[in-house]
C-alpha cells in the first residue's frame, strides 16, 4: 500500500496552500532537496507542523528534536560516518527497556533498521520520524567535527567510519599496507643512448624524478624497492621485458607502462584513445541491452558486470590500454548465453567455456579471450611476484560477476549483505581472488554503501498507469538511477499532480485498446497537459504500437513496448535527460549576457533561442546560418528582447524569421550590441505571435509533404 503524499496531508491539515506547494516544488525541481525541508526553508510551516504531517504519513511517532538536549554519551552510540550518511540521531536511552530512541527521516526503511541493529546489536531500537533540517543541525554541530578530526589521522581509508574500516581491514590484514608512490617518479628502460638524455630532460622538465637503466633484468631489481608513476620500456633492451611488465602489474597495477619501438612513440598522448574507448564501451552496452531485450530479460547482467569492471579498473588505476581490454572482456564474458539459450546461468564454467570457443571462432582479440578463460580459476597462491594482464583481467571480471549474482540490481547494499559477501571473499581469498583485487573491490562497494545519494536536478517522472503495481519493477530501476517517480491510476489525480509539480518527463502506461488510448491522451490534452513541452513516452503492447502512431503528432515523443528490457527504457529516459540538460545549459549561457555566444541549431533551435532571449531583455544581434546553404543567413536584431529587425536573402521582417524557424541544422551566434548600433526597425509583431505563426507554418508544411508523398 502506497503512503499518502506529504503535500496532500499538509493540505488536509490546512497547514499550507496550493500556491505554497507549487513554490516549494519548483524550488525542488531546480535545486533538489526534500519537499518538507523546502516548505520550512520558505517559512510556510514550522518544525512541529512538518513532524506531525510526517508522523501521519509514516504512521509512527515523531520527535521535535531541536527542542531536546542530548548527552554526548547517547550521541556516541552511533558512529559519526553512519549518522552523517544515514541522517540518524540517537536522542534518548531507556535503561529499563534497554531501548535506544533514534530520530531519522524514514522510520519504515527496513535496510536502515537492519543496519542500526548491526551497529547497536546489544540494544533494542525505536525509530521516530524527524525534520531533515533539525537532523542536519545536530549532525553538523556534533558529528561533523569528529569527521574532520578523523581526516587528519593517517588512515588509508580516510573519511570512512571505524566500523566501515574494520569491515574491510580486519579481513585483509595480511595484505601489505599501501605504499605511497614517490611523487612524479619515472623509470626509463632503454638501450638507445642517443635519445636517453633527451627523454630524461623532457620528463625532468615535467617534474619527474627519473631513473634510467638499459636492462629489463636490472629494472626488475629496481622495482622491488620502489614504485613508479610511469615506466617506459624500449623493445630492444636485454632481459625478459615481458616478465618486467608482469611484475610491474603485480607490484603496482596503477603504474602507467609504455612499451615503445621508437622514441617518438613516447610523445603520443594516451588520451587520443579515450574517445575510441568510450565508443566501444557504449556500443557494448547497447549491444548487450538489445540482446537482453531479445531474450526478454528484465536485468542486463552482462552490462552490469561491465559497469562494475570499469569502476574497479578505475580504482586500481589501470592504464587506458589495459582498461579497454578488461572492460571489453567484462561486457562479453557470458556472451554464449545469448547464442545458446539452453545454457544454464548457474553452470558458469560451461558458459565461460562456450564463450571462449565462440570468441575464438570469431578470431577475437586473444588477450580478451584469455581473460575470460582465466575467470574462476584456482590461483593456488600463484602470481605473488608477477601478474599477466590476462590473469588480472580475469580476476577483476570474476569478482564483479560473483558480486552481481549475489546482489541484484533491485537490492540495496546494506551492512548485513556486505558481511555475507565479505565472508565469501575471505573464504576465497588466495584461491579465487587476488588480494589486491579483493581489497580494491571492497573499497568500491564500501564507497557505494556509505555514499549518500545525490538527487538529480532533472529527476521528476510522473507516471500514469491503470495498473500501477505492474510499474513497480520499472520504478525500482528508475529510483536506482536517482530519478524520483510518482505513479497514479486516476486521471484527475494525474492532472492535479501535473499542474502542481511540473514534471521533467511523463510516462503513460496504456495497454487497453486503440480507442481508449487515444481518448485518454486527448482527455489529458483537453486539460492543458502539454505533451509537446514535456518529453512524454507511451508504454503499450507491441501489437498496438503501429495503431497509435498518430499520437506522435500530438506531441508524444515515442511509443515503446512496455514489456521491453528495463535497461532499454531507462537508457531512453537518460538520453532525454541528457538532451534536456544540455539544452538548458545552452539557454542559461545565452541568458547570462556574455558579449558573444555561439551554438548549433541541433542543440538549441531558433524557436528555443528566441524564447530564451525574449525574457532576458537583451539588446543583441543574432546571426543564424543554415547547414544546407552558405547563402542562407538570417540576421535578427533584438531591442530589450523584442525582434525589431530581421532579414534573410532579401526577405524582411517576420517573414524572414518564418523561413528559418524550421532549420534543423546550422549554427547561430548572439552578439551583445549597443542601442546606437541598431538598424531602422522593419518589424512590430511581438515575438510570441511570430513564434506561434511560425510553428503553424511548419506544421502546415510538414503535413503537405506527407500528403504529397
Amino acid at each position: 500500500m502506497r503512503k499518502k503524499r506529504l503535500d496532500d496531508i499538509l493540505l488536509d491539515q490546512t497547514q499550507v496552500t496550493e500556491a505554497q506547494i507549487k513554490i516549494a516544488l519548483k524550488h525542488q525541481k531546480i535545486y533538489g532537496g526534500r519537499f518538507g525541508s523546502l516548505l520550512m526553508h520558505h517559512g510556510f510551516i514550522n518544525e512541529e507542523n512538518l513532524v506531525n504531517a510526517l508522523a501521519t504519513q509514516f504512521e509512527c511517532e515523531g520527535v521535535i528534536i531541536s527542542n531536546l538536549t542530548i548527552s554526548d554519551d547517547i550521541l556516541n552510540l552511533i558512529p559519526p560516518d553512519i549518522a552523517t550518511s544515514r541522517m540518524v540521531v540517537p536522542f534518548d536511552y531507556d535503561e529499563k527497556d534497554n531501548t535506544v530512541y533514534v530520530a531519522c527521516e524514514e522510520p519504515d526503511n527496513q535496510n536502515l533498521i537492519d543496519e542500526l541493529k548491526f551497529i547497536i546489536p546489544d540494544k533494542n531500537l525505536k525509530l521516530y520520524v524527524a525534520a531533515e533540517l533539525a537532523l542536519v543541525n545536530i549532525i553538523t554541530i556534533f558529528y561533523k567535527p569528529q569527521l574532520e578530526n578523523n581526516k587528519t589521522q593517517k588512515n588509508p581509508y580516510s573519511g570512512t567510519s571505524k566500523l566501515s574500516s574494520d569491515l574491510i581491514c580486519d579481513e585483509f590484514d595480511d595484505i601489505s599496507d599501501i605504499v605511497e608512490i614517490s611523487s612524479k617518479s619515472a623509470l626509463l628502460v632503454t638501450d638507445d643512448d642517443s635519445y636517453t638524455p633527451l627523454i630524461k630532460m623532457l620528463l625532468e622538465e615535467d617534474n619527474y624524478k627519473v631513473i634510467t637503466t638499459n636492462s629489463a633484468d636490472d629494472a626488475i631489481d629496481i622495482i622491488k624497492d620502489k614504485k613508479f608513476d610511469v615506466v617506459f620500456i624500449k623493445d630492444t633492451v636485454s632481459g625478459d621485458y615481458l616478465d618486467l611488465i608482469d611484475r610491474l602489474r603485480k607490484n603496482s597495477p596503477s603504474t602507467f607502462v609504455r612499451y615503445f619501438e621508437s622514441t617518438t612513440q613516447i610523445l603520443l598522448n594516451e588520451k587520443d584513445n579515450e574517445s575510441e574507448y568510450s565508443l566501444i564501451e557504449r556500443n557494448l552496452e547497447i549491444f548487450l541491452s538489445l540482446l537482453s531485450i531479445k531474450d526478454k530479460n528484465n536485468i542486463n547482467h552482462s552490462g552490469r558486470v561491465g559497469e562494475y569492471v570499469k569502476k574497479l579498473c578505475d580504482i586500481l588505476g589501470l592504464p587506458l590500454k589495459d582498461k579497454m581490454l578488461v572492460v571489453n572482456a567484462g561486457y562479453i564474458h557470458d556472451l554464449a548465453r545469448f547464442y545458446y539459450p539452453s545454457l544454464s546461468n548457474e553452470n558458469y564454467k560451461k558458459v565461460i567455456k562456450e564463450t571462449v570457443s565462440l570468441l575464438t571462432s570469431f578470431n577475437y582479440d586473444p588477450v580478451v579471450v584469455e581473460m575470460i578463460r582465466s575467470m574462476y580459476i584456482d590461483l593456488k597462491k600463484k602470481y605473488t611476484k608477477r601478474l599477466p594482464i590476462e590473469i588480472l583481467g580475469g580476476n577483476i571480471i570474476t569478482i564483479c560477476d560473483l558480486y552481481c549474482k549475489n546482489i541484484t540490481n533491485e537490492q540495496q547494499l546494506t551492512v548485513d549483505r556486505f558481511e555475507i559477501l565479505k565472508q565469501k571473499f575471505q573464504d576465497l581469498k588466495g584461491h579465487l581472488f587476488l588480494p589486491e583485487v579483493a581489497k580494491a573491490f571492497m573499497r568500491l562497494i564500501q564507497k557505494e554503501m556509505l555514499n549518500s545519494k545525490a538527487i538529480n536536478k532533472f529527476s521528476q517522472i510522473l507516471i500514469y498507469s491503470n495498473l500501477p503495481e505492474g510499474m513497480l519493477p520499472l520504478e525500482t530501476h528508475l529510483n536506482k538511477e536517482r530519478f524520483r517517480t510518482i505513479t497514479v491510476n486516476n486521471i484527475n489525480t494525474f492532472i492535479k499532480l501535473y499542474n502542481r509539480s511540473n514534471p521533467d518527463i511523463i510516462l503513460l502506461n496504456l495497454t487497453s485498446n486503440k480507442a481508449d488510448i487515444i481518448d485518454t491522451v486527448n482527455m489529458m490534452k483537453s486539460e492543458n497537459i502539454h505533451f509537446n513541452e514535456i518529453p512524454t513516452l507511451v508504454l503499450t503492447n507491441n501489437d498496438l504500437i503501429d495503431q497509435i502512431q498518430s499520437l506522435t503528432k500530438e506531441g508524444i515523443e515515442d511509443i515503446i513496448e512496455h514489456q521491453l528490457n528495463h535497461d532499454f527504457i531507462v537508457m531512453k529516459i537518460k538520453k532525454i535527460r541528457d538532451r534536456t540538460e544540455k539544452r538548458a545549459t545552452r539557454q542559461k549561457s545565452v541568458i547570462k549576457g556574455e558579449s558573444s555566444t555561439k551554438g548549433n541549431l541541433s542543440d538549441l533551435n531558433l524557436i528555443d533561442l528566441l524564447q530564451a532571449l525574449g525574457p532576458s531583455q537583451r539588446t543583441a544581434k543574432i546571426k543564424v546560418e543554415s547547414a544546407h546553404s552558405e547563402e542562407e543567413e538570417l540576421i535578427i536584431y533584438l531591442h530589450h528582447g523584442n525582434i525589431i529587425y530581421a532579414e534573410l536573402s532579401g526577405i524582411k521582417g517576420a517573414d524572414a524569421v518564418y523561413q528559418a524557424l524550421g532549420w534543423p541544422n546550422g549554427t547561430w551566434s548572439v552578439e551583445q550590441i549597443k542601442e546606437d548600433n541598431l538598424p531602422e526597425p522593419n518589424n512590430e509583431i511581438p515575438n510570441e505571435s511570430i513564434l506561434m505563426e511560425g510553428c503553424r507554418l511548419i506544421d502546415e508544411t510538414t503535413f503537405t509533404k506527407k500528403v504529397n508523398v
